[in-house]
């Protein structure tokens, strides 16, 4: 039978290990770790003054990414002439539009190990970021704050870093202390893009405001350069645009602007 001080160190121990989304006793975590692979934690970083970091107390589980198109077929496409159009089995399709990615995953908080601390310490942040940041009314435009989802080396893919907003953040509140104080919930939360950086794409005078990079950790100016404009030397452009003294002093959740390269010979 175990005693109290041994069910306090096991629930301690499988926090821990709870908040970096890893077993450390397993075989393969180890290989991993003595290969140099370091667990590293989750956040949502805010692009928009005051450029909050909300850091994910537990490493999600799962993640689950989508991305669309929207096509419509000749019946569509026809309108009042549908009539006319030759039968056919399959109907010709039309490509419309490209729709934007999404992720989506659940969020893990829990604070009854922490003092009386009331989780909502963490889910408060994330329903923040649903209502109007009223710093964005200076640049014409009165909405909530865009934001980036970045988790070391899952954050490297363009295909899935990108800019967004969160529509919606769904919390299910599961502990409670007596006084009614809750101290444990689950986040379902989607990021919705608004703008992402696909390899060699320059970004355009219209998108300028939205294109941002959030630094991750092991990331140096010159491979954000090739990743953002297809050049490492473009390295000098983003230095210039964002007034970093130390291109070689980047910091993991620093926000970069990346901004239209100049026309050619100038």
């Amino acid at each position: 039978m175990r005693t109290r001080q041994q069910k306090e160190f096991i629930m301690r121990t499988s926090s821990a290990e709870r908040a970096l989304n890893v077993n450390t006793n397993s075989e393969r975590m180890k290989n991993l770790m003595q290969a140099g692979y370091v667990p590293v934690k989750a956040m949502i970083v805010s692009v928009d003054p005051p450029f909050i970091t909300i850091p994910c107390q537990f490493n999600p589980s799962e993640i689950r990414f989508s991305k669309g198109t929207r096509w419509s077929d000749s019946t569509e496409e026809a309108g009042n002439n549908a009539p006319t159009l030759a039968k056919r089995n399959v109907p010709k399709s039309y490509f419309k539009h490209g729709e934007a990615p999404r992720l989506k995953m659940s969020l893990f908080f829990d604070t009854s190990e922490v003092g009386h601390m009331d989780v909502r310490h963490y889910t408060d942040l994330l329903v923040a970021l649903t209502v109007i940041n009223p710093t964005t009314k200076a640049s014409g435009e009165e909405r909530p704050s865009l934001v980036k989802f970045i988790w070391g080396m899952f954050s490297a893919s363009l295909t899935m870093s990108f800019t967004g907003y969160i529509p919606s953040v769904d919390l299910t509140f599961s502990l409670f202390l007596p006084d009614g104080t809750p101290v444990r919930a689950e986040a379902e939360i989607e990021l919705v893009a608004v703008s992402s950086m696909l390899p060699f794409q320059n970004p355009t005078s219209r998108s300028e405001a939205r294109q941002m990079w959030v630094v991750t950790e092991g990331q140096t100016l010159d491979w954000i350069a090739y990743q953002a404009y297809g050049d490492p030397s473009h390295w000098r452009h983003i230095a210039e645009a964002n007034g970093l003294l130390d291109p070689r002093n980047l910091k993991p959740g620093q926000v970069l602007k990346l901004t239209p390269l100049p026309p050619p010979g100038l």
